[in-house]
């Protein structure tokens, strides 16, 4: 079986109708925001309005979208309108040696704000639904260094794409595209761990390989980084691959 490293795209229907608005759900706080920004103490009679009408307007949409997903059926949910995306890369397992051990995670940081819970509850909801169809498990996790897990488990990488792809989605369209860290895929070489990490802020990936508590195994790294770069967009920047201690995963 072929090993996918950073989600291969999933077979798309096309946006069309209310799904074709997904770019609102960024535009409409960005707006808000912008308004509130320049208009200055010109808005104190308005703006604390028009700043909650637009995020309101957004939340709107996401469920009109998310009412017209559950009218297809289960093959055309996803459909082509990406905020990013990934590379295939492949039979990695043959040519690498990797092998994919069915999980992964996004990572965030939460605020505790009315708003951002109903996005993440929202989002919680979304997954849940799409689980019904793809076997998908969830579960969340708080870290002690104050981040939040969202742990998928799949033995269909594309399904596990598709519920990050859906996390990330809505937390930017959310406005808190800031609170995302991280995205982690756990693999095997050789029977010890692999997590490949997309890093969001930087738009880029990297191989993190331990061996043992908080030992990291920099030749493996290399090494990989060394195979893989004609495959992927690799962070290279060498203070920028950041250790990713005690991953759930």
């Amino acid at each position: 079986m072929s090993t996918y490293l950073a989600a291969a795209e999933p077979a798309t229907a096309e946006a069309t109708g209310v799904l074709a608005l997904g770019w609102l759900l960024i535009a409409l706080p960005l707006l808000g925001a912008a308004v509130l920004l320049l208009g200055g103490r010109r808005t104190d009679r308005w703006g604390h309005l028009f700043g909650t009408a637009m995020p309101a307007l957004a939340c709107l949409i996401a469920l009109a979208q998310f009412a017209a997903l559950l009218e297809r059926d289960a093959e055309e949910r996803s459909v082509g309108s990406h905020l990013f995306s990934w590379i295939p890369v492949g039979a990695l397992e043959v040519e690498v040696g990797l092998q994919h051990r069915q999980r992964a995670g996004i990572v965030f940081q939460p605020i505790a704000t009315g708003d951002f819970r109903q996005i993440l509850q929202e989002t919680e909801e979304l997954l849940s639904g799409s689980a019904k169809d793809t076997g998908t498990e969830i579960e969340s996790h708080d870290d002690k260094y104050g981040y939040r897990w969202l742990i998928l488990r799949d033995s269909d990488f594309e399904d596990l794409v598709v519920s990050l792809n859906t996390v990330s989605t809505q937390l930017q369209g959310g406005g808190y595209g800031d609170r995302l860290l991280c995205c982690v895929f756990a693999f095997e070489q050789s029977g010890g761990p692999v997590y490949f990490i997309y890093n969001f802020k930087r738009g880029a990936f990297y191989p993190f390989v331990t061996r043992g508590e908080e030992t990291r195994d920099t030749e493996a790294e290399l090494r990989l980084m060394a195979q893989l770069r004609s495959e992927l967009p690799l962070e290279e920047e060498i203070a920028r691959r950041l250790p990713l201690w005690d991953i759930p995963l």
